[in-house]
């Protein structure tokens, strides 16, 4: 039977970058993943901020994002002055594999099939049972036997469908608000390298026909010919859990609290990280319990989460003319952190 401090269920952004933050405090932990290999799917948009805080290696840049624009789906255009980078999700979460010291602590191709007895602080990874003190799910929302076993719930969640498309050489950055399309959320689009664009789209509707949709939507629907690269497809919570800790364990990123409109983006995974990481080491010192992440958490993000619900209120209850209306009165939509 293995002992370790923190046993760590999830190989994403979330979960290695804690992983890493861990490894520099000295915790001793594990983390484990399901994939066979570490990295996901598809790309993130990393702001300049929060690129200047986990300082990955500037090879991984695909992109460099110089401008957001935020269109109404009848063409009404603002553009912004957020800038950042485009990088796969996957040069991402091997970034911060590689800075962990001992690589042994993390195991992949393991299904964390169940908890064995949270009392007792034990949990099954396939034929072995690893006793922990403290527990944190990083394993996304869209993975949801372990969050089911602790009655971890999020009241919205959205499906998130996208693509890498080749093009002609377009650049164009941002979000196109398209409540026919999208309800309550919008489509994107951005640059990924020469002649190569992701564009997806996010909805708290069911879109069985993604592609017919995203396809439909001003602006996007100039790409519709172009070829599809390859398609990647997942889940990100649109509120808070209803739950995100209990006495030995904390759900962080996707599989804990989520934000409206904007899911769960990097900064986000990666200040979520930075929390636990706090928490945890208070908590193995024998300072604090772990609902210590919660209460800093809401203290953070309570003024954020008023204004943010509202756009999702104000998204989901009135259709695209209404948002295109609202866009050109006030002159802006969607100013929030969003890479």
């Amino acid at each position: 039977m293995k002992e370790v401090d923190v046993v760590v269920v999830g190989g994403g952004i979330s979960g290695l970058y804690l992983s890493q933050l861990l490894d520099k405090k000295g915790i001793n932990f594990l983390t484990v993943d399901n994939k066979k290999t570490i990295g996901n799917k598809g790309f993130r948009a990393v702001s300049e901020e929060c690129f200047k805080k986990i300082n990955p290696d500037s090879d991984i840049i695909l992109d460099f994002l110089d401008q957001v624009d935020i269109i109404s789906a009848h063409g009404y255009k603002i553009s912004t002055d957020i800038k950042g980078y485009s990088m796969k999700t996957s040069d991402i979460e091997k970034d911060f594999m590689e800075k962990i010291s001992d690589r042994k602590r993390i195991l992949t191709g393991v299904s964390v099939e169940k908890i064995v007895d949270l009392e007792k602080n034990k949990i099954s990874l396939g034929n072995e049972t690893v006793t922990f003190k403290i527990m944190v799910l990083a394993c996304g929302a869209d993975r949801g036997s372990l969050r089911n076993q602790l009655g971890v719930k999020n009241s919205l969640i959205a499906d998130v469908h996208a693509c890498e498309i080749k093009t002609m050489g377009e650049r164009e950055t941002g979000v196109v608000v398209d409540n026919e399309n999208a309800k309550g959320l919008f489509t994107w689009m951005m640059p990924i390298g020469e002649k190569r664009m992701e564009v997806g789209i996010f909805s708290v509707e069911k879109n069985r026909d993604w592609k017919k949709r995203l396809f439909s939507v001003n602006t996007i629907k100039s790409f519709k010919n172009h070829e599809i690269v390859e398609e990647f497809h997942g889940q990100t919570p649109l509120s808070t859990a209803n739950r995100c800790f209990g006495k030995n364990w904390l759900a962080i990123g996707s599989a804990g609290n989520g934000q409206p409109v904007v899911g769960v983006p990097v900064f986000q995974s990666v200040e979520d990280a930075e929390l636990a990481s706090e928490v945890i080491e208070k908590h193995l010192d024998g300072v604090s319990n772990l609902d210590l992440y919660q209460k800093i958490w809401v203290k953070r993000h309570k003024k954020k989460l008023i204004f943010l619900n509202l756009i999702q209120k104000t998204l989901i209850n009135i259709d695209s003319r209404g948002v295109d209306v609202l866009m050109r009165a006030t002159g802006m939509f969607f100013p929030v952190r969003w890479m």
